[in-house]
């Protein structure tokens, strides 16, 4: 089960043109995850393993680097096991303290224990 995923939307495209980010635990590890990145314009996907703070400063760089993006995605939006799923727009990872919520939703989705019920 993947526990965060992060899509990058671009302005007037829909779906089929997002970048996407989608982080699972490797092998039920607590301190290792498996992180894929898929882009369109690729043709095929990305995958690679890091560790737990690994996974945190991959995606607080690339939080970061949007703010330098010459041909930048539109939206940014965040959706894990436990949080609502939220849309941000590209401007608002300017703000450190925008980052740095998102940051800490992926942490929480890391680390806690999820698990599916019924209604």
């Amino acid at each position: 089960m993947s526990r965060a995923t992060l899509l990058f939307t671009r302005k007037d495209k829909g779906s089929m043109h997002d970048d996407k980010i989608v982080i699972t635990p490797y092998s039920g590890s607590r301190e290792f995850f498996e992180i894929k990145y898929h882009c369109p314009e690729l043709k095929s996907d990305r995958r690679f393993l890091s560790s737990f703070s690994g996974v945190l400063n991959y995606v607080d760089d690339i939080l970061s680097s949007m703010r330098c993006d010459i041909d930048p995605f539109e939206n940014v939006q965040l959706l894990t096991t436990i949080h609502p799923s939220i849309l941000y727009h590209v401007s608002d990872m300017d703000d450190y303290a925008t980052r740095d919520i998102i940051i800490n939703m992926i942490r929480d989705s890391l680390r806690f224990d999820v698990s599916t019920v019924p209604h």
